[in-house]
């Protein structure tokens, strides 16, 4: 008889085998190239305000789209002549494909191309794919231009009242995968009422371990304090918001702290973050919250920071040298792409 584990067993076999890596995707933000908020998007009879954004996985693929802010790259709004165009800094070596969530404004049938993608490797290795409407990407509006995809490499992923979602799949040349992958262009060569294209998601699949922004509770809290949290897709170019909750109702008065990750400094009770940047905001029946955007440093990836709220004035006084003081949690973020 057939053993039913034996696809799996044979799977863990090919994983560890010599010369056979497994494969990982891993979301690239698009924040350092965005020009536009997805609910900034208009067109016939759609609700585009509903399109996915976070930490979402479309068509089996994971994507991070920051959830505020600009998150889309959008060829109407970039300036300039044609080709109208944007770079995506990758650096991730190996790379066998590359996934994007794409449609256009408006809309025109092949054969001719108005946009293409380009990848681009550390030791000359460059491939470039014409994009064709009506098979390769069309509009995102179910309307009167381009209403057809080929459903091989691009398949929807997405809908909702007049409103879709594509995803592209492009295997890479075998070049590419001894060679890190340093970047990928988007270009446009349409027009405005012709067509014009859109990039709202990207990620790549390779070897390499995906670094994915986190954040960790590290405790620490003290007094009426409330509580931190921090959001967003912690990705860079992203807007990330750190938050308090539930802190002293009668407290006016909050301080975002953030230094690098360092151990407390002990007050009494309270375990409180050494001081390096402080971030001051109101504070309206126990909440607050500060919206920063993460540099587009990609020295940050992979780094981590701490951050925490202290709150004034609050009823009780659990740091004796600072009276009236309490602290939130304190809270470690980790960057990712």
């Amino acid at each position: 008889m057939r053993s039913r584990t034996s696809g799996a067993v044979l799977a863990a076999t090919l994983a560890f085998a010599p010369g056979v890596s497994a494969q990982h995707f891993q979301p690239i933000g698009i924040g350092c190239i965005a020009n536009l908020e997805h609910t900034k998007i208009s067109g016939p009879n759609a609700t585009y305000g509903r399109l996915p954004v976070g930490r979402v996985t479309l068509g089996g693929v994971p994507f991070s789209i920051p959830e505020s802010g600009k998150n889309i790259w959008h060829s109407v709004f970039a300036a300039g002549p044609n080709p109208r165009s944007a770079e995506v800094e990758i650096g991730i070596a190996g790379v066998t494909e590359v996934h994007t969530l794409m449609n256009t404004y408006w809309g025109v049938g092949g054969p001719s191309s108005y946009a293409s993608i380009e990848f681009f490797g550390s030791k000359g290795a460059r491939h470039t794919v014409a994009l064709i409407g009506d098979s390769d990407m069309r509009d995102f509006a179910a309307y009167v231009f381009t209403n057809r995809i080929n459903n091989t490499t691009t398949v929807q992923v997405w809908s909702d009242r007049g409103a879709r979602l594509d995803k592209q799949k492009f295997v890479l040349p075998a070049a590419f995968a001894t060679q890190t992958l340093t970047k990928v262009r988007f270009s446009d060569n349409g027009g405005d009422g012709m067509q014009r294209i859109f990039v709202m998601g990207l990620t790549v699949k390779s070897p390499q371990t995906p670094i994915i922004g986190q954040t960790k509770d590290l405790g620490g809290s003290c007094g009426s304090g409330g509580k931190c949290t921090v959001g967003g897709t912690l990705s860079l170019g992203a807007r990330m918001d750190i938050q308090l909750t539930g802190a002293d109702s009668a407290a006016q008065l909050g301080i975002v702290n953030l230094n690098a990750p360092s151990a407390p400094l002990t007050c009494g009770s309270c375990s409180i973050l050494p001081p390096l940047l402080l971030l001051p905001a109101a504070v309206t029946k126990g909440n607050a919250r500060v919206d920063l955007v993460i540099p587009c440093d990609r020295r940050l990836l992979a780094g981590s920071f701490d951050t925490q709220w202290l709150v004034m004035v609050t009823g009780p006084s659990p740091c004796p040298l600072v009276p009236g003081l309490s602290a939130s949690n304190r809270v470690r973020v980790t960057i990712g792409y």
